[in-house]
C-alpha cells in the first residue's frame, strides 16, 4: 500500500554568494524593445527595456550584452549616451551608471542627481553630461562635469520653463538649449531667454531640438515640427503635408527627434513614422505598412539610418536602414517555451517567435516552411532516429474583428532533409503542449484536446475516461513524460497522475483517497526513476514506487527538471530551487530574477540548466567543485588519461568510447573557473586524444573532466613551470 508522507519544507537554505560561487551565471536577455540609441565609432550602444544594455558592431554585426550579472542596477534602461572620453553613460529608474570598459560606476540623488529617474542623458561640447527625467513631476536637469553636480530647475532659474525636461541640445555657439511643455529655452552660461509663445504652432511642448548644418534650427513638438532660420520661422505638419487628415488615420504628429544625415536629408522620428525631408519633398520612408514602431533612431558617419524598434509592432530589435533595405538585429528570443538537445549537443529552443538553434553565445533563427513560417512553438524534441519534432500553433485573423485567435495546434517533424506537417483528426490544444518520446521511438503529443501518440504509421487518441485513463470532464492532459521502465505518465485536471502499461492505463485507488495528489502539472523522472511532480499550489510531489512524499511550502512553480547529478530543480516564479536529497536550496541570481518570471527549467547533458525567461534565457553552469564533490555523481570507467603529468607547458588527453556518443573535455582551475574546453560534440567509439597547451596559465593543479553520456571522469593534473 502506497502512502503519503509530508515533508514541510520550513526554511529553504539561503544561498547569497556562497551558492553563487558554486557556478556561473549567464543571462541571454531578448532587450527588443530599444528605449534610446548613441553610436560612437562601429558600436551602437542600445538601452532596452527588459535586455540590459546591449553594444551592436555595425561592421561584422556581433554584439556584446550588460545585464545585472555584469553589474546594472536595472534591466530596464531608459537613456544611453557616449562621453568623448569614450564612456558610456546610462539612464534608468534607479539612477545613473556610467561603463569605462572595466566596470560599472553608479550615481543617485545622494551624489548630486536631481531625481533617480533619468529618461534623457545628452553630453555636450564641454564633456558635461546632462541627466533628466521627461514627465511631469520631475525635478528638473542635472549637470556634471565630472567633479561637481548642478541642477537646473524652475525655483532656482525660472526661464526654464517647466520642471519636466524633454530635451537637452547644444546650439553652434556652445548655449545649452531645453525643451519641455513650457516651451524652449536657451542658456549662454550667464544668462536665460524663453520661449513659449514662439512654440504655440507645435503646441508649446518641444519634444527635440536639432541644429542643421544650414544654421536652421528644428523644434519637434506635439503637433508637428518649427523651423527657425535666422528670422524666418516655418511650420510644417508633418502628417497633413504626407496627405493624412486629422485624426491621422490614429497616428500620432508628434515629433521626437530630428535627425541630419550625411547628405543633407532630415530624418524625422515619431511614434509609427520615419519621414525624410530632402529640402524640397517630404517621404513616408518608413511607417506601419513596411517597419515596425520606432522607439529611437540615429544616424552613422556613413549616412545609415539605425532604428530602435518597439516589440509590440512587427518585431522587435534593432533595424538598419541603408535607402534600400531594412534589417533586422535581436540578440535573443522573447518568451521561451520549451527546450531540446540534438545528437551533437546543440540547444533547440522554441517560444513565441519560432524555432532557434543556440551556437556558443549565439541565438539562430531557424526558417520554419511556409505553412509555419509565423507559428509559436511551444514543445520541441529529438526522437531516437535524430528526426526534430515540434508542437506549434499560429494565428487566426476574424477580419471582421480586432481580435486575434490561437488556432488548434500542428505536430511537425524535420528528418534533416524535409518538413512534415502531422494533422491528426482532432488537431491539438495548443496549451500546455508536449511532445516526448519513449524507448520504443514512439511519439507521445499532449494538450487541451487529450493524448495521442503516433508509431512512425499512424495516430492513436488517448482520451480521459477511455481505457482505464480517469475521466475529468476534460479532454485536456497537462504533461507527459516516459519514465526508465517505458511507462507514460500523464497529469490531468482533478485527477491523480496516470500511467500507461503499454496496454491500459493505471491510477491506484489510494491516490483518489487523498485530494492533494490532484492539480499536478509538469513531470520529471529521475536517474533512481522516482518521479516528480509540480503543482501550481505550492507544493512539489515525489513518488519513490513505495510511497508519496510532500515538499510543501514553497511558492506556485513554473517548471521542474532533474540534471545529470540527479539534483532536482524547480522555479518559483522569481526564485530557483535546488533539492540534492536532503533539503532544497534557493539559488537567485541577484537582480535577474527581481525583473522576470521563470517559466520552464531543461537541464542538458553538460550540466548546465537553462530557464526560459519571458525576457529570454538564464543560464547555470555549475563549477568543478560542486561537481566533482556532489554524492550523486554517477560511478565513471577510467578511461581518461594524461600524458606527461606533471608537464609543462603542454600535455595530451586520451580517452576511449565504448560507444558513440556526445563527448565534452574541460578542464578547471581549482577554484572550479572553466579554463578551456578541449572537446565538444559528437564523437564515434574509440580512442581520442587532445593537446591542452597551458601556455599563460599559472602553475598548480588543474582538473580534466571527461563527460560521456551520464558517465563522467575526472583526472588531476599538475602545470610545472
Amino acid at each position: 500500500m502506497r502512502y503519503v508522507f509530508i515533508i514541510s519544507v520550513l526554511c529553504l537554505l539561503l544561498s547569497g554568494k556562497e551558492s553563487l560561487a558554486q557556478g556561473d551565471w549567464s543571462a541571454y536577455l531578448c532587450g527588443d524593445t530599444i528605449q534610446d540609441m548613441a553610436i560612437a565609432g562601429n558600436n551602437i550602444w542600445c538601452a532596452t527595456e527588459e535586455g540590459g544594455v546591449v553594444r551592436w558592431n555595425r561592421q561584422d554585426e556581433t554584439f556584446r550584452q550588460y545585464t545585472t550579472l555584469d553589474g546594472l542596477l536595472t534591466n530596464t534602461v531608459q537613456a544611453i549616451a557616449v562621453d568623448r572620453e569614450g564612456t558610456v553613460w546610462i539612464g534608468t529608474a534607479r539612477g545613473v551608471q556610467c561603463f569605462d570598459g572595466d566596470g560599472w560606476k553608479t550615481y543617485t540623488v545622494a551624489d548630486g542627481l536631481a531625481e533617480n529617474d533619468i529618461c534623457g542623458i545628452f553630453v555636450d561640447s564641454r564633456n558635461n553630461k546632462w541627466f533628466y527625467n521627461q514627465w511631469l513631476g520631475s525635478r528638473g536637469a542635472t549637470r556634471f562635469d565630472g567633479s561637481t553636480w548642478e541642477v537646473f530647475n524652475c525655483e532656482k532659474y525660472p526661464l526654464l520653463g517647466l520642471d519636466n525636461i524633454k530635451c537637452v541640445s547644444e546650439s553652434p555657439d556652445g548655449a545649452i538649449w531645453f525643451g519641455s511643455g513650457g516651451g524652449a529655452s536657451r542658456f549662454d552660461g550667464e544668462s536665460w531667454t524663453l520661449y513659449r509663445d514662439e512654440m504655440e504652432p507645435i503646441h508649446y511642448g518641444v519634444l527635440s531640438i536639432s541644429f542643421t548644418d544650414d544654421g536652421s534650427v528644428w523644434f519637434g513638438g506635439h503637433w508637428g515640427v518649427l523651423r527657425w532660420n535666422g528670422n524666418t520661422k516655418t511650420y510644417y505638419n508633418v502628417m497633413e503635408l504626407l496627405g493624412y487628415h486629422e485624426p491621422y488615420n490614429g497616428l500620432i504628429n508628434e515629433i521626437f527627434s530630428v535627425m541630419e544625415d550625411n547628405r543633407g536629408s532630415l530624418w524625422f522620428r515619431n511614434h509609427d513614422h520615419l519621414i525624410s525631408f530632402d529640402g524640397a519633398k517630404w517621404t513616408e520612408t518608413l511607417g506601419p505598412h513596411n517597419s515596425p514602431a520606432t522607439r529611437s533612431a540615429a544616424v552613422d558617419e556613413d549616412g545609415t539610418l539605425w532604428i530602435g524598434s518597439d516589440w509590440h509592432s512587427k518585431g522587435g530589435g534593432l533595424y538598419r536602414y541603408d535607402g534600400d533595405t531594412l534589417k533586422q538585429f535581436c540578440a535573443y528570443p522573447k518568451y521561451v517555451q520549451c527546450f531540446a538537445e540534438s545528437g551533437d549537443g546543440s540547444l533547440w529552443i522554441g517560444g513565441y517567435e519560432g524555432l532557434y538553434r543556440f551556437a556558443g553565445e549565439t541565438a539562430i533563427r531557424i526558417t520554419l516552411p511556409g505553412a509555419l513560417e509565423d507559428d509559436r512553438v511551444y514543445s520541441v524534441t529529438f526522437d531516437r532516429d535524430g528526426v526534430l519534432w515540434l508542437v506549434l500553433s499560429g494565428e487566426e485573423h476574424d477580419p471582421n474583428s480586432t481580435y486575434t485567435a490561437r488556432t488548434q495546434g500542428k505536430v511537425a517533424s524535420f528528418d534533416g532533409h524535409e518538413w512534415t506537417v502531422h494533422e491528426p483528426m482532432c488537431g491539438f490544444g495548443w496549451i500546455h503542449t508536449t511532445v516526448v518520446v519513449d524507448q520504443a521511438n514512439v511519439k507521445w503529443v499532449c494538450g487541451y484536446a487529450g493524448l495521442w501518440s503516433f508509431d512512425g504509421i499512424s495516430w492513436k487518441s488517448h482520451m480521459p475516461g477511455e481505457n482505464g485513463m480517469p475521466a475529468t470532464g476534460s479532454e485536456a492532459v497537462f504533461d507527459v513524460a516516459v519514465d526508465r521502465d517505458n511507462m507514460v505518465w500523464i497529469t490531468l485536471p482533478n485527477s491523480p497522475p496516470a500511467w500507461f502499461d503499454g496496454e491500459t492505463w493505471n491510477v491506484e485507488p489510494e491516490m483518489w483517497d487523498s485530494v492533494s495528489l490532484r492539480g499536478m502539472k509538469k513531470i520529471a523522472v529521475d536517474a533512481k526513476n522516482n518521479l516528480w511532480f509540480s503543482t501550481d499550489g505550492g507544493v512539489i510531489f515525489q513518488y519513490d514506487r513505495t510511497r508519496w512524499i510532500v515538499h510543501s511550502d514553497i511558492a506556485a512553480l513554473d517548471g521542474i527538471a532533474v540534471d545529470g547529478n540527479n539534483s532536482v530543480w524547480a522555479s518559483e516564479r522569481n526564485a530557483i530551487l535546488r533539492y540534492s536529497g536532503s533539503s532544497w536550496e534557493r539559488l537567485a541570481p541577484i537582480g535577474i530574477l527581481e525583473e522576470a518570471r521563470i517559466k520552464g527549467i531543461f537541464a542538458d547533458s553538460r550540466d548546465g540548466l537553462w530557464f526560459a525567461l519571458d525576457d529570454g534565457l538564464l543560464k547555470y553552469e555549475p563549477s568543478i567543485l560542486s561537481v566533482v564533490n556532489h554524492h550523486h555523481i554517477p560511478q565513471s570507467l577510467p578511461q581518461l588519461h594524461t600524458h606527461p603529468n606533471p608537464f609543462n607547458p603542454s600535455t595530451t588527453l586520451s580517452f576511449t568510447l565504448s560507444a558513440p556518443g556526445n563527448v565534452t573535455l574541460t578542464v578547471y582551475d581549482v577554484t572550479g573557473r572553466k579554463v578551456t574546453e578541449l572537446v565538444s560534440g559528437f564523437h564515434a567509439a574509440g580512442e581520442h586524444s587532445a593537446v591542452w597547451n597551458a601556455e599563460g596559465c599559472a602553475s598548480g593543479v588543474y582538473f580534466s573532466v571527461l563527460r560521456a553520456g551520464e558517465k563522467r571522469e575526472t583526472r588531476k593534473i599538475l602545470l610545472v613551470r
